[in-house]
């Protein structure tokens, strides 16, 4: 039989792990309210499955990492095309990053930050309308004054130069250590 969940025990554990989370779940590749999405699906998640956790097995924050990463896998499933999607691999070397380091997210996040800092002009406009306001492609064509099509081209084609930079970044970083 399973102890009861202690819910302040689970509540002082989320708040010191949630923005490692948050920031986990955004690194590998989630819009902003994708981002929040997942954020709350694996909260809820943790809550229902705490009294599954075992602090011998290892810390707090790596088994909620492991929680978001099933969700950002199973989001990825679902999610079709449509948005900027790594490698399942790059997605574990992200947990695994993020689970040794904490909050000090340094080494992917810096990735996925200095990679969106290259994209300029127009490819950076349309992304910037795309997931910082959340506008699907027709809406983003009518403001930029194109055609949705021409709109998906370019998103596809920055998600996909994006998701390399990073990986190359990561394996780079890797290298180095």
């Amino acid at each position: 039989m399973t102890e009861p969940v202690e819910p302040t025990s689970f509540a002082a554990r989320w708040v010191e792990a949630q923005q490692a989370v948050g920031t986990f779940i955004a690194a590998a590749g989630t819009g902003f309210h994708d981002t929040e999405d997942l954020l709350q699906k694996t909260a809820v998640i943790a809550l229902e499955k705490y009294a599954d956790f075992d602090p011998r097995r290892g810390s707090f924050l790596a088994w909620a990492i492991g929680i978001a990463r099933n969700q950002i896998l199973h989001w990825r499933r679902s999610t079709g095309r449509d948005r900027l999607l790594f490698a399942p691999e790059v997605i574990d070397q992200l947990a695994e990053v993020q689970s040794r380091q904490g909050r000090e997210f340094s080494g992917p996040g810096q990735a996925v930050a200095w990679c969106i800092e290259q994209i300029r002009g127009r490819a950076r406009k349309i992304i910037e309308l795309r997931y910082m306001e959340g506008l699907k492609p027709a809406d983003i064509a009518g403001r930029t004054r194109s055609t949705s099509g021409s709109v998906r081209v370019i998103l596809n084609r920055t998600r996909k130069s994006l998701r390399d930079c990073v990986e190359r970044r990561l394996r780079s970083e890797q290298r180095g250590r």
